[in-house]
Formats: C-alpha cells, structure tokens, sequence
C-alpha cells in the first residue's frame, strides 16, 4: 500500500498567509509614505535656508536690495534680475521652492524650528513647494 504525501501548501494557509502580508502592509505603508513625505519637506527648508544664507550675505556684502517686480524665488533668476547668472546658487539649486515669496514665506521658513515648518507645509505630490500654513 502506497501512502500518498502531500506536497505544497492548503488554500487556508495560503489565505493565512495572505491576510498576514496586508495587515502588515496596511500598517506601514502610512508610515513610510509619512517618512518620505517628511523628507521632501526636508528638502524645501533646506533649499530655503540655503538662499535665505545666500541673500543674507549678499545684503551684507553689496548691501544689496530686491527690485520692485521680485516677489517670488522664481522673479530673481529671470533675465537682467537680481541673481540672474549669480555664481554662488542657481534656479536649478532652489528648484522645489521656485513658488516661495520672498517677503514672509522665506523668513519664516528659513528661521523658524523645522518640526514647526514641517507642521505647516505643504508640497505637491513630486515635492515642490505649495503653501505655507501660518
């Protein structure tokens, strides 16, 4: 008489198995998509803080001001503006924060504590910046 061994897995098992895998997942992919959205906004305070830096020293150095029609980062790269061929930072080194106002926006994101800015970001869903909560 022959005995005949299961091989493989039953469909309970498999189901099991199943059911484990997307608890697990419905608990970290919040988390992880939370992480990467952090990071992101990582990304917009330190493009911030790096051309708040560099205008800060322009300001000292050539006590420098902006022009009447400069209100936004993307308005001081344009032709015959302020930073237009500026050696010390490019549109592409800011080009997450192109939409940041120059007046409030910038200071505050730039001075403020980061789990504050972080708090009151927001970005679009590649990273750039969109608006900032006060």
């Amino acid at each position: 008489m022959k005995i005949n061994k299961k091989r493989g897995f039953t469909l309970i098992e498999l189901m099991a198995v199943i059911a484990i895998i997307a608890i697990l997942a419905t608990v970290l992919i919040p988390t992880i998509t939370g992480y990467i959205n952090r990071s992101r906004k990582s990304v917009v305070i330190n493009q911030c803080k790096n051309i708040h830096r560099i205008i800060e020293l322009r300001e000292v150095d050539e006590q420098f001001k902006f022009k009447e029609n400069e209100k936004q980062i993307k308005d001081i790269f344009k032709e015959n503006a302020s930073f237009y061929n500026y050696d010390l930072i490019t549109e592409k080194d800011v080009n997450k924060i192109l939409e940041v106002k120059l007046e409030d926006e910038l200071q505050y994101i730039s001075t403020e504590s980061l789990e504050e800015v972080i708090k009151n970001i927001e970005i679009d869903i590649i990273g750039n910046f969109k608006k900032l909560n006060k």
